[in-house]
């Protein structure tokens, strides 16, 4: 079996924050898109105060109210906007040489999963163009409009949530760049950690992976 992160190990992009303004654009929603600015633009003094309130409470508090700018879109057109972000936007940034390892697994009858604290609507995008299986970081949706809140938050909790596609004892190969999935690492017998600084090869080095060295 494996399993894949998403964000900057598929693709060269943090899927989150790049749909968000995806959507808002097709919104026309341009109050959203400034505020949206004010959120992300390092060193803005919200920006600022939402780093350490991070620190404060670990909680990201720039993604829970960017996420709030999705408020009241239907999921229909979240989940159409997912699809049109994978095909238009993110078709553009793939890794190829972790695509070259999913297409590998795919075609070998592997089984593959996906698993990603990006929202449901773009993962599900990604995984059926792949056919894959997936469980992503869930918004709520009310009357099947989106709240702008998440239902399930997947952070830190990948190795938890492998167990459930799981048989048995089925050995495991992970593919990912994220400090975050090193609990879900150690339970791999195959690991391959993408980097894109040398020096982060001394937080993996004691997991003895093989590297996709994109420095």
């Amino acid at each position: 079996m494996y399993v894949f992160d998403i964000c900057d190990t598929l693709y060269f992009s943090n899927t989150t924050f790049d749909f968000i303004p995806f959507v808002l654009e097709r919104e026309k929603a341009f109050l959203r898109k400034v505020l949206f600015k004010i959120y992300t633009i390092r060193f803005s003094p919200i920006f600022l105060s939402f780093y350490f309130l991070n620190k404060i409470t670990s909680i990201d508090h720039c993604r829970k109210y960017s996420l709030l700018l999705l408020s009241g879109i239907s999921k229909d057109d979240l989940y159409s906007y997912g699809r049109e972000f994978h095909s238009q936007y993110l078709k553009n940034k793939e890794v190829k040489e972790t695509h070259l390892k999913l297409k590998e697994a795919i075609k070998t009858g592997e089984i593959v999963i996906l698993l990603s604290s990006s929202i449901d609507p773009i993962v599900d995008a990604i995984s059926q163009d792949f056919n894959v299986q997936y469980q992503s970081s869930s918004l709520v949706y009310e009357n099947d409009i989106c709240t702008g809140k998440l239902a399930y938050d997947l952070t830190n909790k990948k190795h938890i949530e492998v167990t459930k596609f799981q048989a048995g004892e089925e050995l495991i190969t992970v593919v990912t760049d994220n400090f975050s999935d090193q609990e879900l690492m150690k339970l791999a017998e195959t690991r391959y950690a993408v980097i894109y600084k040398k020096s982060a090869k001394q937080f993996w080095d004691p997991l003895k992976p093989y590297y996709i060295d994109l420095s």
